[in-house]
């Protein structure tokens, strides 16, 4: 109905507005009506969901966008991924669109712009799609990837703009998620790792792994820093929530580390993790706030490389 009418449509009054719309038209308007509307849901029912989702590779574009539109919970898009569907008809180009889509959300979610405005913004986005694909001096009148980037690279504006590259490496050092969120980002660029022709294995599973404090929460039980004063404190509370400081393992060796000192932790990740993001920093001395900034720099680097714009 969003589609249809263009405008907001709030679920509570769904019934009442497809009444209204429907009100005046006539028999075979209404046909073509139910026609689009069961287009429509033949659209949405192929759409990768569940169990297509349990098990995927960085190359599955498609498969991909919906594993980031379901673990960070974003449902107000889907009126403009459904028009997309049925409006670009070139496979490809529609893959584009959609790592476009990605790279807007996830770079958005990691610097904790809002989301508040998200239904209005999608719904923005329709009409202007909609009005390029009616004008008769358009060029071509071809909803596509590039039309949706020109849109998505006009907005300036906090509320519905990408961040920049400085925003994006700052918040990887400053950024406090929730482990959803955090897990979810940290996910994909895990599979970007493993994106190699040399890889023995490409797929992960979200399910598999958890988020995983390198130092941890209760960092004073074992990392203790005799001269730190209160303000000391607050500081390391608030880096160890960052990006830098936030892995993925499984499980089951979560519950083995908890609180556990550097030097035992480093050793068994050593000999059970096998993600690049966990490994590559396991051969230093301690693990402090330089270590966590310096792995935040790395890990923004990986995800300007993936997302792209």
């Amino acid at each position: 109905l969003i589609i249809e009418t263009k405008k907001e449509i709030r679920l509570e009054r769904l019934f009442k507005e497809y009444k209204v719309y429907l009100k005046n038209k006539s028999i075979d308007e209404k046909k073509e009506f139910l026609l689009r509307l069961s287009n429509m849901a033949t659209i949405y029912s192929k759409m990768p969901q569940e169990k297509e989702l349990f098990e995927i590779k960085f190359s599955d574009a498609e498969k991909r966008f919906f594993h980031l539109l379901d673990n960070l919970e974003i449902t107000t898009i889907f009126p403009l991924v459904l028009y997309l569907y049925k409006n670009i008809t070139n496979q490809q180009d529609l893959l584009r669109a959609f790592t476009l889509l990605e790279s807007f959300l996830a770079l958005r979610q990691i610097c904790k712009f809002t989301t508040k405005n998200y239904n209005n913004l999608f719904l923005q986005i329709i009409r202007t799609l909609e009005k390029l694909k009616n004008d008769e001096d358009s060029s071509s009148g071809d909803i596509g990837s590039l039309r949706l980037r020109e849109i998505l690279t006009s907005f300036t504006d906090f509320g519905n703009r990408f961040p920049s590259e400085l925003e994006i490496k700052e918040a990887f050092k400053t950024s406090a998620l929730s482990n959803k969120q955090a897990g979810e980002l940290l996910f994909i660029i895990a599979l970007k790792d493993l994106d190699s022709e040399y890889s023995d294995s490409k797929t992960l599973s979200s399910k598999s792994f958890s988020v995983e404090h390198i130092m941890p929460k209760q960092w004073e039980e074992n990392w203790r820093e005799p001269e730190f004063n209160e303000l000391d404190k607050y500081k390391r509370n608030q880096k160890l929530l960052t990006f830098g400081n936030l892995t993925l393992i499984t499980k089951n060796l979560n519950s083995k580390l908890r609180n556990q000192a550097w030097a035992y932790k480093s050793k068994t990740l050593k000999e059970y993790s096998s993600l690049k993001m966990t490994t590559a920093f396991l051969d230093k001395e301690q693990w402090n706030e330089s270590s966590i900034d310096e792995r935040a720099d790395l890990l923004a680097s990986k995800a300007i490389d993936i997302w792209k714009w």
